[in-house]
């Protein structure tokens, strides 16, 4: 049943446990609350489209929301203001949230509790008043302690104790009380503060809890009943819509991208933010056991265990390539080219480990048979190599998968931490555990119950190309980015500066986005030299002297005391004054150094200690408590739900206005068929075939008018460039051979950034055995693939930008003609006199569709984007990488005497051909056709789906189900009774939305 109760703000809130007839005030009409526009929604469209109609319309006329005439303020990022907002809830506030859990103590814990909280009753009339927040924050332990520690005679909790004995004077001493001389229990991860954000609201979380306590509630009822679970009643499809709505899960999840090096505290740090120590593997030597992603997700309504393991293997095509670059790795380090002075230390040093990983990978995938062998995999003989990858790809088929494998696809759940290790552990034990695309783990993480998703990541600078193709790929679709590094190597470290290039080549649009750098060990800091040097607390003033004299003096007092919990406590306070001085001067330090390669992202930094947080170094938990507020992890959890708050926020709106309210529209809908009299005039069914063939010619004409467009703008632009772009490859190829133009030898080669550099011997080699990308100490780094775009480059910016532009306009567009032929459609609805909670259905379902195809919208753009990184990057996963890596791998493999003149005649030759452009063009035309076909199947099949529903919302009137003898009285006035229920409810869920959303467009 659906209750109300009163919480300390005075906003309701609703519980399954007092019935709901309790509650007083109930409106007549369903009302839904103002549908607000998601932030990226308003960047579609012309200046043809009014602001007021762009997508995420409200379903109250706008002139009832005269703020919402310019979208700007919604615009914004919706944080920019948070004086509006309520003060930020906790974690264990949200509409997701567990019951806190109350494990029995034990008798000699509870005693030993009781006996400290004895004492400080003897005491609370000796200490001093103060007032403040710090007050109301000890009264509310003192209260806890003193209602929970006490035991009885046979030692378990007895709570009988009468709080109210304890007087308000005694409750102000205890304020002062020296709380440290009690082992207090660690401050829960469930009591840590939320973002300001709209999402996280009070208001908005209780009409969450509401819609969803609702719609169970609904759901409950209709399962009760035989007749909805026969498939030609409309109570049928109520039943199934209600079972289906019972959770807010939110698709659009945030993932967060880890990625570092080896040994730079990754998984740690995914498990300190997950505040579970023992599920991200921290044992990363960077072999291949790390060569796939885990995501980790938060627990969804069907997974009923507390770990659910998934994992998806490659596909054929994948796993052919896997094998290729494997065996071609592994056979590098034997070839003579190896040998020659071409090859400096480093890069010898990076083949040889490259080819151990590939020997230990290819042994695993094929541990079970016996002929494959280091001999078979080192044969040097005329095409050994095609016909041992042809033999090794022949073998995948003979594979023995592990068990519960369907399709490529395994799963399995854990009861607890150790057994999901042991599960995990198993899989990655499994022989093809290099096969794993990703694994995904739901669990109960705290950090997870907003809607992010954590991905632990290989590494950038990975050594076998798929896998690093794959990161790469897979970094592209995360929303953030944390850059995980060692905080002693931060401020000038390779491993930030590629992932930071990395990022700034999605050539992002609008407000910059924010880019992070977790730094990791910050409590890895020599005290000593750190007092002598008198580090800097800023990049221009030095630590105060006074704070460190009186850390020295207190944690020379606590030795004198000879306490070991004192001693450790004032360790830790004097140890965090240099802590947070070189936190803020690291972060400072990154900041400068690489904003200037951050041109379109907002850098973040963050320096943590997972050691600290951990606290198995402390023994006490005052000082855990105090290690974890020095660690930075809480902060840096915060940041994390900021990253999905924006997204949540809308798909919440959508949640209540279209899942939860549509609901109650279709079974009050339902229940009144029979007293609608102008059944005879209602809008016939072949109407909505017609709305169905409009919408659908409306998708087809865009995705038409989208490829002509680009025919336009790209393809043809590319293809009369095609020539030019030839022949500067083939220049810039005579350039790195050291000739240009057939005249003269050239000392220098230029670089992507348009310098100069001398080209040292043996370069031009290792360039060929890098895929055209290299430096070294000596040489700037340099990329061959990305000089050779230069000229198409410069000539398809403009063109580009252009298509992009164009893009939003003609999907702004779309969206007003969607809504404009839904809101035609629903005018007749009006002439034909229905009754307003059917044309109210029918509103519901127009607000479903503009939402999902505005989702739609922007992932096809999206993967525009993608296309346009491939096409102008020379990166790993460009076009032009993949079309030069053959030749690049043929001039590797040479050697003997004449080598260098060989190679430079291969490259001479595949320039001369004139067909690399020609396939960079032909790549993105294919890509573009494909993303341009899945929108169109995509949005079409939700124009199905809800016009469908419109027919079933027309049936139910048409077939007046309630009122025939498939229905009987009773039945009726239970299905009554429940709508009045709801209707009830709903007032609350309506206030509690309107609230919040009212602070968020203040904000």
């Amino acid at each position: 049943m659906i209750t109300r109760s009163m919480s300390p703000s005075g906003a309701e809130s609703l519980h399954p446990d007092i019935p709901v007839a309790s509650v007083e005030s109930v409106d007549e009409d369903w009302e839904p609350v103002e549908q607000l526009t998601p932030a990226n929604s308003h960047s579609r469209g012309s200046s043809t489209v009014p602001d007021h109609e762009k997508l995420g319309e409200s379903t109250i006329p706008t002139s009832a929301w005269p703020e919402l005439a310019s979208p700007e303020p919604i615009r914004r990022p919706l944080a920019d203001r948070e004086d509006s907002l309520l003060p930020p809830s906790t974690v264990s506030s949200l509409y997701n949230a567990t019951p806190r859990s109350t494990p029995t103590p034990s008798v000699a814990s509870v005693q030993a509790r009781s006996d400290s909280f004895q004492a400080l009753d003897q005491q609370l009339a000796q200490l001093r008043i103060h007032g403040g927040e710090k007050v109301s924050q000890l009264h509310q332990t003192v209260l806890d302690n003193l209602a929970n520690c006490q035991i009885n005679s046979v030692g378990q909790c007895d709570n009988s104790r009468e709080l109210g004995s304890i007087s308000d004077e005694a409750l102000e001493k205890a304020a002062n009380f020296r709380f440290e001389d009690f082992d207090l229990p660690p401050v829960s991860v469930r009591e840590e503060q939320l973002p300001k954000r709209p999402f996280f609201d009070e208001g908005l979380q209780k009409a969450i809890k509401g819609a969803q306590t609702i719609i169970t509630h609904t759901a409950k009822a209709l399962d009760g009943i035989d007749l909805a679970h026969d498939p030609e009643s409309g109570l049928d499809a109520l039943r199934k819509m209600a079972l289906d709505s019972r959770e807010f899960e939110n698709d659009a999840i945030s993932t967060i991208g880890v990625v570092g090096e080896s040994a730079a505290g990754k998984s740690s740090l995914i498990n300190s933010l997950l505040d579970q120590q023992e599920v991200a593997r921290t044992d990363d030597n960077g072999s291949a056991v790390t060569s796939y992603v885990t995501e980790y997700r938060y627990r969804k309504l069907c997974h009923e265990a507390p770990f659910t393991i998934e994992a998806e293997f490659l596909t054929a095509v994948e796993t052919a390539n896997e094998i290729k670059e494997l065996l071609h790795d592994y056979r590098e380090a034997f070839k003579e080219t190896i040998n020659d002075q071409t090859t400096t230390p480093a890069e010898y040093e990076v083949i040889i480990r490259r080819s151990n990983i590939a020997l230990s990978t290819l042994q695993s995938i094929f541990s079970a048979l016996d002929d494959v062998t280091e001999d078979l995999l080192q044969d040097k003989s005329q095409g050994a190599e095609e016909d041992i990858l042809r033999y090794l790809q022949s073998l995948v088929a003979s594979l023995t998968w592990p068990e519960g494998v369907v399709e490529g696809r395994w799963a399995t759940t854990a009861c607890n931490v150790e057994e999901y290790r042991e599960k995990i552990g198993h899989l990655s034990q499994e022989g093809l555990f290099p096969l794993i695309r990703i694994v995904r783990v739901f669990m109960n993480a705290l950090v997870l119950k907003s809607g992010v998703a954590l991905a632990d990541m290989p590494g950038l600078s990975d050594t076998n190309l798929a896998r690093l193709q794959a990161t790469k790929r897979y970094l592209d679709r995360c929303e953030q980015v944390f850059i995980v590094n060692k905080i002693g190597r931060a401020a000038t470290s390779v491993n930030i500066q590629d992932a930071i290039k990395i990022q700034e080549q999605k050539g992002l649009v609008g407000r910059k986005k924010i880019l992070t750098v977790v730094c990791t060990g910050s409590e890895d800091i020599d005290l000593r030299n750190a007092e002598r040097r008198n580090i800097k607390a800023h990049a221009s003033k030095a630590i105060n002297k006074t704070y460190i004299q009186k850390a020295r003096a207190a944690l020379d007092t606590a030795k004198f005391s000879n306490s070991a919990k004192a001693i450790e406590e004032a360790k830790i306070r004097y140890a965090s004054i240099f802590i947070t001085a070189r936190n803020n001067s690291i972060k400072e330090d990154i900041i400068k150094n690489y904003s200037s390669l951050a041109t379109q992202h907002e850098l973040k930094v963050f320096c943590v200690s997972n050691r600290y947080y951990d606290g198995e170094i402390f023994d006490t938990n005052t000082a855990k408590d105090l290690a974890r507020s020095l660690s930075g992890i809480p902060e840096l959890r915060q940041f994390c739900h900021t990253v999905v708050a924006e997204a949540q926020f809308y798909a919440a709106v959508h949640y209540i206005d279209v899942k939860c309210l549509g609901l109650l529209r279709q079974l009050d809908l339902w229940t009144q068929a029979t007293s609608i009299q102008e059944r005879e005039q209602i809008i016939q069914p072949n109407s909505v075939e017609e709305l169905r063939d409009g919408l659908e010619e409306k998708i087809e004409g865009f995705s038409a008018s989208l490829d002509a467009l680009f025919e336009d703008h790209i393809l043809q632009p590319m293809g009369r460039n095609v020539d030019r772009a030839e022949r500067h490859a083939e220049v810039k190829s005579r350039t790195w051979a050291g000739k240009a133009s057939g005249t003269g030898v050239l000392t220098s080669v230029a670089n992507s950034d348009g310098s100069n550099a001398q080209l040292i011997p043996g370069t031009y080699a290792a360039f060929c055995r890098n895929n055209g990308i290299y430096a070294t100490g000596a040489q700037p780094f340099t990329n061959w693939n990305l000089d050779m775009l230069g000229q198409m480059n410069r000539a398809m910016e403009s063109q580009w930008t252009t298509f992009l532009n164009e893009f939003d306009t003609k999907a702004g567009l779309l969206t007003h003609e969607v809504r404009s032929s839904l809101t035609r459609f629903m005018d007749r609805l009006k002439h034909s006199k229905s009754s307003n909670i059917f044309v109210d259905t029918v509103k519901t379902q127009r607000s479903d569709l503009l939402h999902k195809i505005q989702n739609d919208i922007n992932e096809f753009e999206n993967n525009i984007r993608s296309t346009k990184l491939d096409a102008v990057s020379g990166d790993v996963t460009s076009f032009i990488y993949a079309s030069m890596m053959p030749t690049y791998r043929c001039c590797s493999a040479d050697y003997g005497t004449g080598v260098s003149r060989r190679r430079i005649a291969m490259m001479a030759r595949r320039m001369e051909e004139h067909t690399l452009f020609r396939g960079v063009q032909r790549e993105v035309k294919q890509q573009m056709l494909g993303h341009s076909e899945s929108f169109s199947q995509a949005a079409c099949k939700l124009i199905n789906n809800v016009c469908d529903g419109v027919q079933q919302s027309i049936q139910t009137v048409l077939t007046a189900e309630a009122g025939t003898e498939r229905t009987s009285r009773q039945l009726l006035e239970q299905m009554k009774s429940l709508v009045v229920e709801n209707k009830q409810a709903w007032a609350m869920i309506e206030a509690n939305s309107q609230r919040a959303r009212e602070r968020a467009r203040s904000s």
